[in-house]
């Protein structure tokens, strides 16, 4: 299995874009990037979908297996989105109210496949019937 850092770097390099140019894309600092790829640190979840753009790839490319089962990702999504709350997006016209975590569930959702999408509604599904 390849690593964050080998598979990160791997495609940037694909890509023939520095760090400095990854980097100013994303309006982070070089090293940032420079960090993720020796493994000291990895991208955030909302990066991810516009990393997988910058490079050209999937989001389950970008991911690997290290995206996890259905309910890792729904943690791991739900816990991204309470520690790092973000404006609630300009694009989103539902009826409103909306928390920020609910937005970016909803952002986070419209970047996966649809089989991911499938697994997740799936666990989603249960977990709501076993809270019941």
């Amino acid at each position: 299995m390849e690593s964050w850092p080998v598979r990160l770097k791997r495609l940037r390099t694909a890509t023939r874009m520095s760090q400095a140019k990854v980097a100013q894309e994303l309006g982070i600092s070089a090293p940032s990037v420079a960090q993720w790829e020796i493994g000291r640190s990895k991208p955030s979840l909302d990066r991810l979908p516009v990393l997988a753009d910058l490079y050209g790839v999937s989001l389950e490319e970008i991911c690997g297996t290290d995206l996890g089962t259905p309910d890792a990702v729904m943690r791991v999504v739900i816990d991204d989105a309470e520690r790092s709350p973000r404006p609630i997006s300009s694009d989103f016209s539902g009826d409103g109210p909306y928390s920020e975590s609910e937005v970016a569930i909803i952002e986070l959702w419209r970047t996966l496949s649809p089989d991911m999408r499938d697994r997740l509604l799936s666990l989603i599904e249960a977990i709501s019937r076993d809270a019941a």
